[in-house]
C-alpha cells in the first residue's frame, strides 16, 4: 500500500470521528431541551400516547392489527371472559391494549389481570369519551379490532334453517386461531370492498342468522367490531354510539361490512360495571332521539314494550352506496 493511500484513509477515519461527535454534541442539545423530555416522559407513561419509535414498529401496525379493550369497574370481569378468551385463542398478547378510566382503575387492573396484554392505558370515563379517546391513541388507518370486556367467545353459523324442510340451525363456537382468521377476515374484506367498519351480527340466534356477508347500512353492535383507524369518524353519545358509528361510516364509506353467519356470546347488559353504571332510560331516548333528527334519511326511533328506546336503521342505496368511492384505506 503506497502512501497516498494510507492518506487516504486517515482522512476517511478523521471525517468518521468529526461526524460522530458533531451527532454526539447534537444529541446532547435534543436530550437538554425541555419541550423532548416533557415529551419522552409523556410518552412513557400508559395513557401517554402510542409509541412511534421507529419505521419498523409504525409498519407492523399498517399491515397488523391491533385488539382494543376498553373496560370500566370490571377487572374480574375482562379477566374471567375477554381475556381469558383471547388467551385461549392464542391471539398474540402484544397485540393487546385495555383501556381503563383512571389511576384508581389502573392500579385495580394491573393487580387483578394476568400479564396477557401489551399495555394497560389511562383513558377516560364515558363510553364515547373513551371511543374517540381510543381513535386518537393510535395512528391513522391502524386496523383495531375492538371487544369489550365480557366476551365469552365468539360463534359461527355451519347451516342455515331451511323453511321448506323445517331443519334447524346449526352453530358452534369458535375453534383453535378462529378468531385470528375472522379479524383478518374482516379486514380483508374492508381492502377488497374500500371500506372502513365491520362487524357481527348483533343477537346470538342462528334462527336468524345467515351464511352471507352484507355491504349496505346495517347496525354494527359496539360488542365486538373492526376498523380502520379514522380520525375524522368520532362519536358524540355514551348510549347508541355504536348506531352513531355505522351511520357515520356508511355516509362516509358508501357501505359497512356485516358477517351475518358470526355473532358473540356475552351477558348484555347483565353484568355489573361497565355502561350500566350511567345507563338509563333517559338517556337511552335522548340518544335515540337525537339520531333520528340528525339523520332523518337515515334512521327512525320506537319504543320498545320494555319501555326503553331503540333505532331502525333506512339504507339508502341511491343517495350513498351508488357514490364512487374514492377514499383509498390501505
Amino acid at each position: 500500500m503506497n502512501l497516498k493511500n494510507l492518506s487516504k484513509k486517515s482522512k476517511k477515519k478523521k471525517s468518521k470521528k468529526n461526524k460522530i461527535i458533531k451527532e454526539n454534541k447534537n444529541n446532547e442539545k435534543i436530550l437538554k431541551d425541555p419541550h423532548w423530555r416533557a415529551m419522552r416522559i409523556a410518552g412513557s407513561i400508559s395513557g401517554g400516547g402510542y409509541n412511534k419509535k421507529t419505521k419498523k414498529n409504525k409498519s407492523i401496525y399498517n399491515n397488523d392489527y391491533v385488539i382494543a379493550i376498553p373496560s370500566y369497574k370490571r377487572a374480574e370481569i375482562l379477566k374471567k371472559n375477554t381475556l381469558n378468551y383471547l388467551q385461549n385463542q392464542k391471539i398474540n398478547k402484544n397485540k393487546i391494549y385495555i383501556f381503563v378510566a383512571n389511576k384508581k382503575e389502573y392500579d385495580l387492573y394491573k393487580k387483578t389481570l394476568p400479564n396477557y396484554y401489551k399495555k394497560l392505558v389511562i383513558g377516560i370515563v364515558g363510553m364515547g369519551n373513551i371511543r374517540n379517546f381510543i381513535t386518537d391513541y393510535f395512528p391513522e388507518k391502524t386496523k383495531i379490532f375492538n371487544m369489550d370486556d365480557d366476551i365469552k367467545g365468539l360463534i359461527k353459523l355451519t347451516k342455515e334453517r331451511n323453511k321448506k324442510n323445517g331443519s334447524k340451525a346449526i352453530s358452534r363456537p369458535f375453534k383453535n386461531n378462529d378468531l385470528h382468521k375472522f379479524i383478518n377476515d374482516g379486514f380483508n374484506e374492508c381492502k377488497k370492498k374500500n371500506l372502513s367498519l365491520f362487524g357481527i351480527y348483533p343477537a346470538a340466534n342462528p334462527f336468524f342468522m345467515k351464511k352471507r356477508i352484507t355491504y349496505d347500512l346495517r347496525y354494527i353492535i359496539g360488542s365486538v367490531w373492526g376498523n380502520i383507524n379514522d380520525k375524522n369518524l368520532k362519536v358524540s353519545l355514551d348510549d347508541k354510539e355504536d348506531f352513531e358509528r355505522s351511520i357515520k361510516h356508511y355516509k362516509q364509506y358508501g357501505g359497512v361490512v356485516r358477517f351475518e353467519n358470526i355473532t358473540a356470546n356475552t351477558p348484555y347488559m347483565t353484568c355489573t360495571g361497565g355502561m350500566q353504571v350511567l345507563r338509563t332510560n333517559k338517556r337511552i331516548l335522548e340518544s335515540a332521539k337525537y339520531l333520528a333528527n340528525k339523520y332523518p334519511d337515515l334512521c327512525t326511533y320506537y319504543k320498545k314494550k320494555k319501555g326503553f328506546a331503540e333505532v331502525r336503521l333506512k339504507d339508502q342505496e341511491d343517495k350513498y352506496r351508488n357514490k364512487k368511492n374514492t377514499n383509498k384505506l390501505l
